[in-house]
């Protein structure tokens, strides 16, 4: 409760300020400020970056192939269908050991999914 009372508090005082004054940093609100620092705001974009996203999609290719339903591979991972659902859709991100164990189970080549993979991202590009 007051962490919201203190964002209104600030929403209201900024609404009477000049732009360049209710973005100095004395009005930014602390969960923004918490956000930058812990690199929150970034972590969401790189889910979506372009090479994660071809890596997500050779997995869901590669459950389909291997004819799996989400609850299928998630049953042979031991884990619930929704560690799946999150992974495929970007919400969860996955660890190598995880990568390695899925690729295993849908007949992927780790080895080879990496060299592909490899070949689309730039030691420059957001990841």
């Amino acid at each position: 409760m007051e962490g919201e009372d203190c964002q209104n508090s600030n929403a209201d005082e900024n609404k009477n300020q000049s732009p360049s004054q209710a973005n100095s940093p004395a009005n930014i609100p602390k969960w923004d400020i918490l956000k930058q620092v812990l690199g929150l705001d970034t972590m969401s974009r790189s889910v979506f970056s372009e090479p994660y996203g071809a890596f997500l999609q050779a997995l869901i290719e590669g459950r389909r192939t291997a004819q799996l339903r989400q609850v299928d591979l998630a049953d042979r991972l031991g884990k619930p269908q929704s560690f799946v659902s999150k992974y495929e859709n970007g919400e969860r991100r996955l660890d190598v050991v995880e990568f390695l164990a899925i690729a295993k189970l849908l007949g992927l080549d780790p080895h080879n999914l990496i060299d592909r993979l490899s070949a689309s991202v730039d030691a420059g590009s957001d990841i």
